[in-house]
């Protein structure tokens, strides 16, 4: 079970150096030019709108996939953003069979599906509360979650909008996102299939996830961790007998 408590407050000179970082940082994921010599595009939105293209964990989540991933999965890319980066690695650089991308803020979604058109991409697009609006079954699920607490991500001033805070944040006092998500992921993954869940330990305890996967009787099989940002994926799975539930 998530323990509120496991999370630290910062301490005063903790939110002075992360507010510096948070800045300098943010000067990196807001530029398009970089952007594209990362991720190989351009994106067509303004970051200062919708939040930063990309994170710690995205980088780390495109590391992972080429090892879950091949030119026959059906991947879903749960919580697209507003550029879709991992959904669009999926399709152009590992050649996946089907690639389906969402996010649950209409605005965030609308951009995706341009960014996607521009690029010609066979990705299906849609908005959707978590799996609202998912009807079929995938081989791998990747979700870059939303695991930053309200309260922490405001007194670290990482927020500039409304449109952040609902983007960017899993809850006010446990992660409420990852918990939905981990209860409605079964009936969603074929047999075999893989979760490849994206959070940073610096916000989430690695001993609070694991609370949270036994919980929810998830099987954990790798995690694989930039041990410099602190940025974690977690490669999850259900057995036989949960998938059929």
């Amino acid at each position: 079970m998530f323990d509120a408590h496991t999370v630290k407050p910062p301490t005063l000179s903790t939110l002075v150096l992360y507010r510096i970082y948070s800045r300098l940082v943010r000067l990196l994921r807001y530029n398009r030019s970089l952007h594209r010599i990362i991720f190989g595009y351009l994106p067509i939105c303004d970051g200062r709108i919708y939040g930063e293209y990309w994170d710690w964990t995205t980088l780390q989540m495109i590391r992972c996939m080429g090892k879950y991933l091949h030119h026959d999965s059906v991947l879903l890319d749960m919580g697209c953003g507003p550029v879709a980066p991992l959904a669009i690695y999926a399709a152009r650089k590992l050649k996946c069979r089907a690639v389906t991308a969402v996010d649950y803020l209409p605005e965030i979604a609308a951009c995706a599906q341009k960014q996607i058109d521009r690029l010609g991409l066979a990705i299906n697009c849609c908005c959707s509360d978590l799996f609202s609006n998912i009807t079929n079954k995938f081989d791998c699920i990747v979700f870059n979650s939303p695991y930053i607490m309200t309260p922490t991500g405001r007194e670290l001033g990482l927020f500039f909008s409304d449109t952040q805070v609902r983007r960017f944040c899993g809850g006010d006092n446990h992660p409420e996102t990852i918990v939905r998500f981990l209860r409605s992921v079964p009936h969603y993954l074929s047999p075999g299939g893989r979760i490849l869940l994206g959070v940073n330990r610096f916000y989430m305890p690695d001993e609070a996830l694991r609370g949270l996967f036994a919980q929810a009787d998830a099987v954990l099989h790798a995690v694989h961790e930039n041990a410099i940002t602190k940025s974690a994926v977690y490669v999850l799975s259900y057995t036989d007998d949960k998938e059929r539930k």
